[in-house]
């Protein structure tokens, strides 16, 4: 089921979770960049200095941006985060984000290790951006799901199904299906090797025929 997807809703949650990062990598440095002022104003120039004592240049963290989202969008894809959308229960949605992100950190810190980068981001984005990533992905998974659910309930973007098997053995598949239907999958028939029996097996569309 999982290869039933098409490409392109993967392609196009894929381009909303980089827009998604890339507002929240943007939210994260402006916050960084105001809290600095606001400590200063304060007269808590040590504590930040601590606290915050690596450099916070605006062109490095433009630079790094194409480098976040690639690894971040890569990591999410290799743990599978675009597969089975529709289908995905809430537990799997937040594994796969928090797996994604420990991913996307790895790439790019290897990345910038290979490449001698590692000053290029300050710890004080890179931190809050890595945690803040998580509920940023799962925020569009959750619009995505209710769009799909709202299409299949309208009877759109369904896949055609066909069973083969007993009407018995295909029953408790068939409610599984009818009690589900943001999976968005509509059982046609059930092809069974019983004796011809033009049979109602369950609902008005579910009707089951010889082989």
């Amino acid at each position: 089921m999982r290869n039933a997807q098409h490409p392109g809703l993967r392609n196009a949650v894929r381009a909303l979770d980089a827009v998604m990062l890339g507002l929240t990598w943007a939210a994260v440095y402006a916050l960084r960049h105001e809290a600095v002022d606001i400590w200063r104003a304060m007269g808590l120039d040590l504590f930040a200095a601590k606290v915050l004592q690596d450099e916070l240049k605006l062109t490095n963290h433009l630079y790094a941006l194409p480098a976040v989202l690639g690894s971040w969008i890569f990591g999410i894809s290799y743990v599978g985060g675009y597969d089975d959308l529709h289908r995905t229960r809430g537990n799997q949605a937040i594994g796969r984000a928090l797996q994604g992100a420990a991913a996307g950190v790895s790439i790019l810190l290897l990345g910038l290790f290979t490449f001698k980068q590692i000053p290029l981001i300050s710890r004080s984005v890179f931190i809050p951006f890595t945690l803040l990533s998580v509920p940023a992905v799962l925020f569009n998974r959750w619009l995505v799901v209710r769009w799909l659910q709202d299409r299949h309930r309208r009877g759109l973007n369904v896949q055609n199904m066909l069973i083969v098997g007993t009407a018995a053995k295909a029953l408790p598949l068939l409610k599984t299906l009818e009690s589900n239907p943001r999976w968005g999958i509509r059982v046609l028939g059930v092809v069974h090797p019983d004796d011809y029996a033009d049979s109602e097996v369950s609902g008005p569309l579910i009707r089951s025929w010889a082989g």
